[in-house]
């Protein structure tokens, strides 16, 4: 047998390979007559049929039988000869067959690129905000508080400002027509806040079920946007008043309606703290990403749109799924988070990045001290199955990479009070 590697590309290698006849002859009169034995043709004998004849009756069959059975004796040593040790996916892409003469067949292999990554050690530069939660904030997040908890009583006279309309909001197009699943149901809409004030907007005073009402309003870029409102019922809310009885026991240990604030503020703040920490690690992400050029191998987006495709299935309860689209669609996702992972992989091995499996229970150990009783053993359960311990190191792995770059990062920062996010 002889092993050529006629294309060594940086994500796939093509393979030549020949295997003399002497090598395969006695593999394929085995595989003739274990097919002839079950041939049955008019005017012989089961298993009796000329072998001429049987061999262009069945040769569709043992071309089939036979070439899987040589490819799977010889294509882990062609392999070897060429040089690959290692592959993603390997499939055969050609093969020339014909009795008394050598076995040609092409392998390609798909390996994952070498990465030549930037030299982010001599600094990142990334923006980082930093939120400042206002008193405003917490007063919106309170209000919403009390209107979880609200007396609520039907209006049938027509809308004032300070109510409530209940309807579905239907999008139409520039001619006013619906567009067809566009269609947002049960909306709650407080008349006279926010754009909701606007009469140029939509003018809701006087509404009552059954009344359709049109909206324009814009969208974040400026777009015109024009909806239907279905009215289906108009509400007055009537708030409770903020008092200690109606705080108390809503947060572990607070008693009073200064505690439940200040619980509040803390939580808000914390909050955007880790939203500011996911924007400034997308940002880090982003860098690698711009300046870090390679091929992807086409293994690994189809097995990452794959994985999309089953969960979409699992949640579809049956309804129809367009494959074509959702690939289309979530291929650029596909690309950066692959893309993303070798680059994790590739600082790895560079910085002998480890975690061992003292780290990986003390990870389990921190995660078990915030489940409560009854869910602590099926946590222990779950993190004795290997797929999911390696998941956990994995995460741990990537935590590490990512406090690594961490230290060539040149930060400026940006306050932003959350309000004016409203």
């Amino acid at each position: 047998m002889k092993a050529e590697l006629i294309d060594n590309g940086a994500v796939e290698k093509t393979i030549k390979v020949s295997v003399d006849w002497d090598e395969i002859a006695a593999d394929y009169g085995a595989v003739f007559d274990e097919l002839r034995r079950d041939l049955k043709v008019d005017g012989f004998r089961k298993g009796k049929v000329p072998e001429g004849l049987a061999k262009r009756m069945l040769k569709p069959n043992i071309l089939l039988k036979f070439s899987n059975q040589v490819i799977d004796k010889t294509h882990q040593q062609a392999l070897k000869e060429a040089g690959i040790d290692d592959y993603l996916d390997m499939h055969v892409v050609d093969l020339d067959f014909d009795e008394n003469k050598p076995f040609i067949y092409t392998i390609k292999v798909e390996n994952d690129p070498e990465i030549t990554l930037p030299d982010y050690k001599k600094g990142i530069k990334i923006n980082r905000k930093e939120y400042v939660v206002d008193l405003a904030t917490v007063d919106h997040y309170i209000e919403d508080f009390l209107e979880n908890q609200a007396e609520v009583q039907e209006i049938t006279d027509g809308a004032q400002e300070g109510h409530y309309i209940l309807g579905d909001l239907q999008a139409l197009d520039e001619t006013g027509l619906p567009q067809i699943g566009k269609r947002l149901p049960d909306r709650l809409i407080k008349v006279g806040e926010g754009i909701f004030g606007d009469k140029k907007a939509a003018n809701f005073i006087g509404a009552k079920a059954g009344d359709n009402i049109n909206l324009n309003v814009k969208s974040s870029t400026g777009e015109p946007l024009k909806y239907r409102v279905e009215v289906k019922r108009v509400e007055k809310h009537t708030l409770p008043e903020l008092t200690d009885e109606l705080v108390k026991g809503q947060m572990k240990d607070v008693q009073t309606v200064a505690e439940f604030r200040q619980r509040i503020t803390e939580n808000l703040q914390h909050k955007w703290e880790h939203q500011a920490q996911d924007e400034a690690n997308q940002a880090i992400t982003d860098y690698f990403i711009e300046n870090t050029k390679f091929d992807i191998p086409s293994h690994r987006i189809n097995y990452y749109l794959d994985r999309v495709l089953e969960r979409m299935k699992e949640s579809s309860r049956n309804k129809s799924i367009d494959e074509a689209k959702v690939r289309d669609e979530y291929r650029p996702i596909a690309e950066k988070n692959i893309r993303w992972y070798l680059i994790q992989r590739a600082i790895e091995k560079q910085e002998d990045i480890k975690v061992g499996e003292d780290e990986i229970q003390a990870g389990i150990d921190l995660i078990m001290k915030d489940l409560p009783e009854n869910q602590i053993e099926p946590a222990k359960q779950y993190y004795r199955q290997p797929r999911n311990r390696l998941d956990l190191k994995m995460d741990l792995v990537d935590r590490k990479v990512m406090e690594h770059i961490r230290k060539f990062v040149k930060e400026k920062k940006t306050t932003i009070h959350t309000e004016s996010l409203r």
